[in-house]
C-alpha cells in the first residue's frame, strides 16, 4: 500500500477556474458554460462570507485533489455565525487516500477560528456515502427541507 499523500489547502483563485468548473458541474450534473461560470466565480471570489478552498497534493500545485465551497451566515437571533458546506468534492484519484478527512478537518478548524457555533450541510436523500461521511463526523439530521422551483 503506497503512503498517503500529504495535502495543503489554499484559497481558490481565478486561475483555478477550469478545475472549479469541472468539479461543480460534476457535483450538480449541470451544463453551465465556462464563460458564464467565470463571471459567477469572479463575483463569489470577492464576496464576503463566501469561501472557496482548493486541496492540492502537497508536492505540486498542479495536482488538485479537491474543492470545498462554504459560506458563513448568521440569523437575526444568533450570537455567532454558522458555516454551511455548499460543495465538497474530492477528485477520484485522491479518494480513499485521506483527502476528504484532511479537507474536512481544515474546514472544522476554519469554522472554530471564525467562532462559528455550528456547521451545516445538505445531502441528497439517496446519497448514502455522503450521509455516512457526515454522520460519522457528528452531523445529525435536524429537519426536512422542501424545495420548489419558481421559474
Amino acid at each position: 500500500m503506497p503512503p498517503l499523500p500529504l495535502y495543503k489547502v489554499r484559497k481558490a483563485q481565478l486561475s483555478d477556474l477550469e478545475f472549479i468548473h469541472q468539479s461543480v458541474t460534476a457535483i450538480n450534473q449541470s451544463n453551465i458554460g465556462l464563460n458564464e461560470f467565470e463571471t459567477l466565480l469572479k463575483n463569489k471570489l470577492k464576496a464576503v462570507g463566501y469561501f472557496i478552498f482548493i486541496l492540492d497534493a502537497h508536492h505540486t500545485t498542479t495536482d488538485r485533489a479537491g474543492l470545498l465551497i462554504a459560506n458563513e451566515s448568521q440569523y437575526l437571533i444568533d450570537k455567532w455565525p454558522m458555516i454551511e458546506i455548499q460543495e465538497f468534492f474530492i477528485t477520484p484519484k485522491f479518494r480513499k487516500l485521506g483527502a476528504a478527512d484532511f479537507m474536512y478537518s481544515y474546514l472544522e478548524n476554519f469554522a472554530k477560528d471564525k467562532n462559528a457555533y455550528k456547521m451545516k450541510v445538505s445531502c441528497k436523500i439517496n446519497s448514502t456515502l455522503n450521509q455516512n461521511f457526515y454522520t460519522s463526523r457528528g452531523f445529525k439530521i435536524s429537519k426536512k427541507q422542501y424545495l420548489k422551483p419558481v421559474y
